[in-house]
């Protein structure tokens, strides 16, 4: 019991620096002033690389600094391949059907989808859903829905930023909320496979990035009904997988 509690609060802890992490680099590292010269990008950047090793290290530590454990625990250790041509699938109305009758975002660089599609699918699924929600079921002993709560909270509010408004603000807060809901849930059900959700985000990452989508999270009308249909063909292929016993049930044993 007692393990399992400094467990928990070692991997809250580590969660904690999502909000904590840039006060440290502004108050300690850099000061105020300089801290607000560096490019809001790069901040962020600097910021997330440090939560990403971070919890990777911690994960290795968790697990008596044994690689493969660490890979089995994130969920890391999975097909990747194949897992990402069923992302691909099932992200196909977003990027095919937004590509054609939303036309191409001519103004997008390589770095817009290195950070907002690759980078940002990586870091928020190895943190959010494979570190916290991983670690707290599976090392810590937690039920999935308390830690899927706590993550997806975090999730939520991380994506505040891009509201310009109260009522933007607690719609993107909602929607990205239940959208980490929504990851967490392919995760379980994938056999803790880390790989479809962070395929999954990525791709759809991508189709907001190319496409003429919207400014933001919420999309535009043509973007969330693709939206839509993303998620139903992935709920379609989950079940499909599911009834062929290639998935397991998602009340079965977590470990």
């Amino acid at each position: 019991m007692k393990k399992k509690l400094l467990i928990s609060l070692v991997i809250l802890l580590v969660a904690s620096l999502n909000y904590t992490l840039k006060y440290m680099l502004a108050y300690i590292v850099f000061g105020v002033e300089k801290y607000n010269t560096i490019p809001s990008d790069i901040r962020n950047i600097l910021i997330q690389s440090q939560i990403f090793l971070i919890s990777i290290i911690t994960t290795w530590a968790l697990c008596s600094f044994s690689v493969s454990k660490t890979a089995t625990i994130l969920g890391a250790n999975k097909p990747y391949f194949q897992t990402a041509l069923w992302a691909l699938l099932c992200a196909s109305p977003m990027l095919i059907g937004g590509s054609i009758s939303l036309g191409l975002n001519h103004m997008i660089t390589a770095k817009d989808i290195l950070l907002t599609s690759v980078w940002a699918g990586v870091f928020e699924e190895l943190v959010f859903r494979a570190f916290i929600v991983g670690l707290l079921v599976r090392l810590a002993g937690w039920h999935i829905v308390p830690a899927t709560l706590i993550s997806s909270l975090i999730f939520g509010w991380g994506h505040l930023y891009q509201a310009d408004n109260a009522t933007d603000a607690i719609t993107i807060f909602f929607l990205t909320s239940i959208a980490g809901i929504g990851f967490v849930v392919f995760y379980r059900l994938w056999k803790w496979n880390i790989w479809f959700p962070m395929f999954m985000h990525i791709f759809m990452n991508l189709a907001f990035v190319i496409t003429n989508m919207g400014t933001n999270v919420l999309l535009n009308n043509t973007g969330n009904v693709y939206r839509v249909m993303t998620i139903v063909l992935a709920i379609i292929l989950t079940i499909i997988l599911m009834y062929k016993k290639a998935l397991p049930d998602f009340n079965a044993d977590t470990k």
